[in-house]
Parts: structure tokens; sequence; C-alpha cells
């Protein structure tokens, strides 16, 4: 059975390359725009589970592997930036401060009896952000341009010079793809990961 990542992010990608040899790339196009009073949990979540139905439809044999990320300031949405200016303003507004990312992981197939089965684990990471100047802010936008990614800014790369600490059960739930989780899922599914 084929494995599809449902993201065009090399990130993901290589991420997914620790655990796992031979995937496809697809990237679902959906509306990601938040529903009136929805919270960063539920859209996380939301998000994930429609992006693998979403593939599946055209995908029926394939397992289908999808997350989503949301984050959260004081009650407020942080989703991805849509310009420079929006990817400062949310570093500036996060600076210093303790922002909740939310990741939900999503498996999708068809079972043979049960039809459209879908396996999804949300993940809580807490970043307390440094106290970032303008220039700071300037420059490591200027270096990673991380204006695709949640939060407006790139673990994986030089953003992790903006953190002073982070608390997670998986280090790789920042980075958009929670590997613990997702070997827990594909256990269940009989995916031999460690052959």
């Amino acid at each position: 059975m084929d494995i599809i990542l449902a993201s065009e992010s090399k990130y993901k990608k290589h991420l997914l390359l620790r655990i796992l040899n031979e995937f496809n790339q697809i990237a679902p196009h959906i509306n990601e725009i938040p529903n009136p009073g929805e919270s960063a949990p539920d859209l996380a979540t939301r998000l994930a589970l429609q992006k693998g139905v979403t593939l599946l439809e055209n995908n029926s044999d394939s397992i289908i592997l999808s997350s989503d990320q949301v984050a959260e300031i004081n009650g407020e949405l942080i989703l991805k930036p849509s310009s420079k200016q929006q990817a400062t303003e949310q570093l500036k507004k996060q600076s210093g401060n303790k922002v909740i990312f939310y990741t939900c992981l999503c498996v999708t197939k068809f079972g043979p009896k049960k039809g459209l089965v879908q396996y999804h684990k949300l993940n809580i990471t807490k970043v307390k952000f440094r106290h970032l100047s303008h220039e700071q802010i300037d420059s490591y936008l200027a270096c990673d341009k991380p204006y695709s990614s949640t939060g407006s800014f790139k673990a994986e790369s030089k953003g992790i010079a903006l953190f002073e600490e982070i608390t997670s059960k998986d280090p790789t739930a920042l980075m958009g793809l929670p590997l613990i989780d997702l070997v827990s899922i594909l256990t269940k599914l009989k995916v031999n990961i460690l052959k």
C-alpha cells in the first residue's frame, strides 16, 4: 500500500525520511480559514482530518499522512503569515511571550470493512520566545523567509535561535510532523518502521 505525505513541504519530507524510505508527496488544496469562534486545537484537528479525506478521494488504495498546526497567544489564533509585514507583527507579538502550538497528525485510509478510517493525535508544544529587537526580527525574516510557517519561523532552521525554551512530548511536533505519534499510529496499521 502506497503512503502519501499530504504536503509539499521539503521540511516535512526530510522529517518523514527519518522513518520511511518510500512515500509520495501531494499537496491537498483546502480552505484553511478558521470558522467563527473556532479554537486553535479544533482548527488544527479539523484541517488535518480534512487534508486526509481530500487526498483519499483520488488515492483510495493509499495511506494518507496529514498534519496541521495552529498557534495561540493569549487566546488569539496565530496562523501562517500572508506577508513579511504580518510575519513581523507575529514575531513582535510573540517576543518575550509564551506561545502554545497545536499540531494535529492524522493518518487516513479506507478499510475493507469499516470504510473511511482516520486516526489522529493532537500534540501540544509550549514555546517561550526570547525578547527580540526589531533588527533581530528583520534579520531573521531575511534569512529564513518563513512566510508559509505557523508563527513566522522555521524551527528546523535559524528559527531555533528565537526561543528560550521549548516544552513538548515530541521534539518534531514544532516542525509540523510529530514523528513519535506517527510511529505509534503506523505500528497499529502494521507498518513496520524498524525493519
